[in-house]
């Protein structure tokens, strides 16, 4: 789905868990507030566990012996991580995968749920990260409600958000376009001396 909110900036397009709840009043300051300081530290938080690779670990000119006890530990951290999220995301519940397309000023989903009207103020539960099953709650106003499609235009949200969100995006663009570079796959190749399978 392509709308206004969608047409600036790169776009995240995937499939995720997606939870939203109508808001009884308009958007208050003190609400904003508390919800950008929480998705300001939940999405500084992934953004920095996710953009530190293994064997980029800068441990310095006598620190060489650090870097695969690092490597090590930053594995065993995620697949910690990715444990605990397991464990967590079945005892809460999560909402359903819906299709979203994500952008830097608003978002657009499709999922099984019936979808709100438009004009709606409401806060949209995202769980970007399945491994940490905590979602980003963001505000907004719907734009668009069609083919099963709602376009989300978010509200109230900070700079920080926006380059938040600006960073996650963008990293996720370059995964897809690495993963698009990569050679065919090894495994469509036949072992030496053996002829390929052929379907009769």
């Amino acid at each position: 789905m392509s709308g206004a909110v969608l047409s600036a900036g790169l776009v995240y397009e995937t499939r995720m868990a997606v939870g939203w709840r109508v808001l009884p009043s308009p958007l208050d300051a003190d609400y904003t507030a508390r919800l950008n300081d929480s998705n300001e530290l939940f999405l500084r938080s992934l953004n920095t566990l996710e953009e530190v690779p293994c064997g980029r670990f800068e441990v310095g000119e006598t620190g060489g012996d650090l870097q695969p006890e690092l490597e090590r530990l930053y594995i065993k951290l995620n697949l910690l991580m990715e444990l605990v999220g397991h464990v967590l995301s079945r005892q809460l519940g999560m909402p359903p995968r819906a299709d979203v397309h994500l952008g830097r000023a608003g978002m657009a989903w499709r999922g099984p749920r019936q979808p709100p009207q438009c004009g709606t103020d409401l806060v949209v539960d995202l769980y970007v990260q399945p491994r940490y099953p905590r979602p980003l709650e963001l505000p907004g106003r719907t734009t668009a409600v069609r083919d099963g499609w709602v376009e989300l235009e978010f509200l109230g949200l900070n700079e920080a958000i926006e380059e938040g969100l600006q960073r996650l995006i963008f990293r996720h663009h370059r995964r897809d376009v690495a993963t698009r570079r990569r050679p065919a796959s090894r495994s469509r190749d036949h072992i030496p001396g053996h002829a390929p399978c052929q379907d009769h």
